[in-house]
């Protein structure tokens, strides 16, 4: 289920890392770095999910991602 999230939000966290670093404005760079943690908490999120052990009786909803989360593709 969620296998394909994870390479997705590595790389959009990478991507706008990288961004940020070569950014000269300020704004911008603040901006990607706010990217950059919405990323990680969703990851962090994904992964801690995956972790949990099931007991047959609650079924895990997959993390919504785009603009309900407040990100943007």
């Amino acid at each position: 289920m969620y296998t394909v999230e994870i390479p997705y939000l590595l790389r959009r966290a990478r991507a706008h890392r990288l961004l940020g670093q070569v950014a000269t404005c300020g704004a911008v760079r603040s901006t990607h770095r706010q990217f950059v943690r919405n990323y990680q908490t969703l990851l962090l999120a994904v992964r801690r999910s995956r972790s949990l052990p099931s007991n047959g009786s609650e079924v895990l909803k997959p993390l919504q991602l785009g603009w309900s989360a407040g990100l943007l593709p």
